[in-house]
């Protein structure tokens, strides 16, 4: 067999090539080749991740054989080496010395890549081979010449990593005015970049969303890198959560699609621990009015005057005492004041009337009081009937209460 390389056969007919490298010629005669490029063959690359960047390339350096009337004629199996290289670079990701496979005619591949140093990106790789000196084939009659695959992506995928805490402010806001500011806090990994992403507010124990808008900071914060991003939020709604205490909130950051100010890094979704959220009553002052009062020495506790406290329509009727004082002396009436069952007001009740007595018949002497003012003292617990809203403390303008004169009749009597 080796006694025809590089030698013209006549009279005969090729019926086969088996592999690459070397042509076919359907003719009377050919002429054997001594030297030729093998095919070489990358296989299929895999992803990898930026940091743990290892990756086992292998092929095939593909020699070549002819079938002449039976007789075959081989090039032998490529000797040397192969390197796998970034060709816009050279850079040398791994090599490899090439070993002849079963067949004899084709040799492999096998080397690692690890402890990479490239960034997250993808690049074009391809798998050079070198011929052996002074032997690049195990026949010794035909000498191989170099060749390089056909190019391949590898992408570096960014290293995943998970923010290392989350933190809530926790707000004391008042119903009516939810939009006030607070701050949601989302530290990275030092070295890592900055988180970047959108921040969801859920109650924890009935995973209800709670609608909200966060900006983040322009700054970044962190040593020896910046790697914390701080959003200012705000409820969407000023009247979203009813007022009382809610112990269960939690902020969860969802990245965006480049969730790291790294290319290297992207963060993955995180939830802060629970943190407590205030909602208080907004606070409102009724209106309280009390009417001119006519009563009489000496059965003032038997005549009743009405205390009027209005609230504001939508936030419930006023729940509290009432006080009567005057205002020049500064004097505490003794009073007794009983609310109304019913309650008035449009479009919703926001009314409350009070029907009140002094408690002394004669608490009062004879005269004209000008400065006498009631005053509402809201109740601790629930100065409203909605729970979202409190009254506060309000006294009305002075009017006059007029205190008459006893009648008694006069005792006739007779002289002899």
């Amino acid at each position: 067999m080796r006694a025809f390389l590089g030698k013209r056969v006549r009279n005969v007919v090729l019926v086969g090539l088996v592999s690459g490298g070397v042509a076919l010629f359907l003719a009377a005669c050919t002429t054997i080749p001594t030297s030729g490029a093998p095919t070489t063959v990358l296989n299929s690359v895999a992803s990898v991740s930026y940091g743990s960047e290892s990756e086992t390339f292998s092929g095939t350096v593909e020699g070549s054989q002819l079938i002449v009337t039976g007789v075959h004629y081989t090039s032998g199996a490529p000797e040397g080496s192969v390197r796998v290289v970034l060709p816009s670079s050279t850079t040398v990701l791994c090599s490899s010395t090439v070993t002849t496979d079963s067949t004899g005619v084709d040799s492999t591949f096998s080397c690692t890549w690890s402890h990479g140093t490239l960034a997250a990106g993808t690049y074009t790789v391809a798998a050079e081979y070198t011929p052996g000196t002074p032997r690049s084939s195990n026949n010794t009659e035909f000498h191989f010449l170099k060749s390089v695959s056909l190019s391949q992506d590898l992408k570096v995928a960014p290293e995943s990593v998970k923010p290392t805490k989350i933190m809530v402010t926790q707000p004391s806001l008042t119903y009516g005015s939810e939009t006030s500011p607070f701050q949601v806090t989302v530290d990275g990994v030092k070295g890592d970049g900055y988180p970047a992403g959108a921040i969801t507010l859920a109650t924890a124990t009935t995973t209800t969303t709670v609608p909200v808008s966060c900006t983040p900071s322009a700054t970044h914060t962190g040593a020896p890198k910046t790697h914390t991003t701080t959003y200012t939020c705000h409820l969407t709604s000023a009247t979203e959560l009813t007022a009382g205490t809610y112990t269960t909130i939690k902020a969860t950051f969802t990245p965006s699609s480049h969730s790291s100010s790294s290319t290297n890094y992207s963060y993955t979704s995180a939830t802060s621990t629970p943190v407590t959220f205030t909602m208080k009553e907004a606070e409102t002052t009724p209106r309280v009015t009390v009417p001119e009062t006519t009563l009489t020495y000496g059965s003032e506790a038997s005549a009743t005057f009405t205390v009027t406290v209005t609230g504001t329509p939508t936030h419930g009727y006023p729940a509290g005492k009432i006080e009567l004082t005057t205002l020049a002396a500064a004097v505490t009436l003794p009073v007794s004041c009983t609310p109304s069952t019913t309650h008035t007001g449009t479009p919703k009740t926001h009314t409350t009337t009070y029907a009140c007595h002094l408690t002394s018949a004669t608490e009062l002497t004879a005269g004209t009081y000008t400065d006498i003012r009631a005053t509402f003292i809201p109740t601790t617990s629930e100065s409203s009937s909605s729970t979202n809203y409190s009254y506060t403390s309000a006294t009305s303008t002075p009017v006059t209460f007029t205190v008459l004169e006893a009648e008694t009749a006069p005792t006739v009597v007779a002289v002899p």
